[in-house]
């Protein structure tokens, strides 16, 4: 188990290099990215207790994050395609810090009929959830794998028409989410922050998805 000793925000690689990229999800269009929702502030103003959630994030040392949206191209790839493909990240001050925000089980039990797969580990330390959700009468499966990266949490949440879909894919595409990650890291430059800006106002992405909050964890 590898973990980092602090570093700060500017020595890391910019979050627009931590997750998935276009040509990482062909077929598919952006639809959103940013990271004003996934300041420590934005996190836990959504969470049940924001101050309690606030205080767990500072204690952890997470630094910021990163979210990204994909939306197939063309909904005429039928029911068995994603209909949503989720790319978030996290940077923390420290590894160790890391693990315990990818260890955490407090927003478990809010994803509804939930339960924990078992892949292989892909990563530092790999999780994955499995759930069920019905909008508007439609039902839909999500696979989750959260994963750590020395002090960089990761993300990726594909959801599909149920009953179609499941982890294998979810696992590559994650597979996928960390080599960015290593890469990244191993070619960081200092200073050459891109910056990010939504492509779409969230609220509109969401109500349109039928997704009312980004799948990730972290």
């Amino acid at each position: 188990m590898q973990l980092t000793s602090p570093r700060p925000a500017a020595a890391l690689p910019p979050l627009d290099a931590l997750t998935l990229y276009q040509d990482d999800v062909p077929g598919f269009r952006r639809v959103y990215a940013d990271s004003s929702q996934a300041t420590n502030e934005a996190v836990a103003s959504r969470a049940e207790n924001p101050e309690r959630c606030l205080r767990r994030l500072e204690g952890w040392g997470r630094l910021d994050g990163y979210a990204v949206r994909y939306v197939p191209e063309s909904f005429q790839t039928g029911f068995a395609a994603p209909i949503v493909i989720d790319s978030s990240v996290a940077r923390f001050q420290r590894g160790a810090g890391a693990l315990q925000a990818l260890m955490d089980d407090i927003s478990f039990p809010d994803l509804p009929e939930a339960r924990r797969l078992f892949p292989r580990n892909i990563a530092d330390n790999t999780e994955c959830v499995h759930s069920l959700f019905t909008e508007d009468g439609v039902q839909f499966a999500l696979y989750r794998v959260d994963f750590r990266v020395q002090n960089i949490v990761g993300s990726v949440g594909v959801v599909w028409h149920w009953p179609h879909g499941g982890p294998i894919q979810a696992l590559k595409l994650a597979e996928r989410h960390v080599s960015r990650i290593r890469t990244a890291l191993r070619h960081h430059t200092p200073g050459r922050e891109r910056g990010s800006a939504p492509l779409e106002n969230l609220e509109r992405v969401q109500r349109e998805q039928g997704q009312l909050r980004l799948l990730g964890k972290a």
